[in-house]
């Protein structure tokens, strides 16, 4: 990329067969797994809320929302800290 100054052999380096820029872009197999990570808890956080809005086992979803919450904050923290 000739307009980029960022853009340097230094810079970059091989994953896989794939030139990333080592600027925070994440390689291929990474954002699979993050992707997948998010999805699940999408659907449990769906299912948790269904169950809510149902009335039915209530400390069943409370404690679904917490522990996925409080798991993807803690998985965040260790990822980019």
């Amino acid at each position: 990329m000739p307009g980029n100054p960022d853009f340097t052999e230094a810079n970059k380096f091989k994953i896989d067969g794939l030139s990333i820029l080592s600027s925070g872009v994440v390689p291929i197999g990474s954002l699979r797994t993050w992707l997948f990570f998010w999805l699940i808890s999408l659907v449990g956080l769906l299912w948790a809320t269904f169950l809510l809005a149902e009335g039915v086992w209530f400390w069943v979803s409370v404690w679904l929302v917490l522990a996925i919450v409080g798991s993807n904050v803690l998985v965040m923290l260790m990822r980019f800290s």
